[in-house]
């Protein structure tokens, strides 16, 4: 009864909350002073994913009063034409000024309203007679307990799952000493808002086999434990886990479920998160992979 109920959490619509942040996000994006001075052109914010909210843009060092055209045959020409003279050491001190901007005005703005300030990316700039990058900056919502993503408490789960964790094996020694303490930045630049640890959940009657298998095939995919190299995957005994820690869905899967798509492995394997410290005493194997 337990599985039902969590698998109905895994498909919930979030897209009202969603879109009533992006609605206010554009509102507020428009009021930027990197538009006024012309750095910032073209922003727009939108729900793109399921319970993630993401704002698009164009940034400029230099900026100009045109733009590129629109059409196939003037962008041509206007991509052929010589680029301006580049003070890329001012470019570079431009660009982490920039994000530093972005980071507080809209993490600030977010924070308020119940989200998280997930990722800034700056895309490098493409041809043309003048630099211009392509900005993307995404959110989702913070963990709350009033936040429908909540999957459930260690308590409510612990008789059915089991608790994973995948990471490089040269830090497994650290983990299992110091315990599970959450970051607050990924090693692919996403911001965590005040920290976050990322876990799978998969059904106790899941064979060990297709579980290393899972693991096998999730290792080989880039920025799934979010460092390469040797990893080895952790297995967490939820009854030695504080009762009232919250687990959240991790929105980035499966359009907002947290459900783990692998072709030719039948599992079901839930990607989550939670802010809270875990303690290493929980940890009661560690599979080198």
């Amino acid at each position: 009864m337990l599985r039902n109920y969590i698998r109905s959490l895994l498909f919930e619509a979030l897209a009202i909350d969603s879109k009533i942040f992006a609605k206010k996000l554009n509102e507020f994006a428009k009021q930027d002073p990197l538009i006024k001075n012309k750095q910032l052109q073209s922003i727009y914010a939108t729900a793109s994913k399921h319970n993630v909210v993401m704002i698009g843009g164009s940034l400029n060092p230099y900026p100009r009063k045109d733009s590129p055209p629109k059409d196939k045959k003037s962008f041509i020409s206007w991509v052929r034409q010589p680029r301006q003279e580049i003070d890329w050491d001012y470019v570079k001190q431009w660009k982490v000024d920039v994000k530093s901007h972005l980071k507080a005005r809209y993490s600030k703005f977010a924070k308020a309203r119940g989200w998280n300030l997930l990722r800034i990316s700056m895309t490098p700039p493409m041809a043309g007679p003048t630099l211009i990058y392509a900005l993307e900056i995404d959110f989702d919502q913070t963990p709350h307990i009033e936040v429908s993503g909540i999957i459930s408490k260690a308590s409510e789960i612990k008789d059915e799952y089991f608790l994973y964790h995948m990471t490089n094996s040269s830090i497994i020694e650290k983990i299992t000493s110091s315990g599970f303490k959450p970051s607050k930045k990924s090693s692919d630049g996403k911001f965590f808002g005040n920290g976050r640890s990322y876990f799978v959940i998969i059904p106790k009657e899941t064979p060990e086999s297709i579980i290393n298998q899972f693991f096998t095939s999730m290792s080989k995919k880039r920025g799934f434990a979010g460092i390469g190299g040797q990893q080895s995957y952790m297995k967490l005994d939820l009854n030695k886990i504080q009762p009232n820690i919250k687990f959240y869905k991790d929105t980035e899967w499966s359009g907002g479920s947290g459900k783990i798509p692998v072709r030719k492995i039948d599992i079901e394997a839930i990607a989550v998160y939670t802010p809270s410290f875990i303690k290493a005493d929980s940890i009661i194997e560690v599979i080198k992979l």
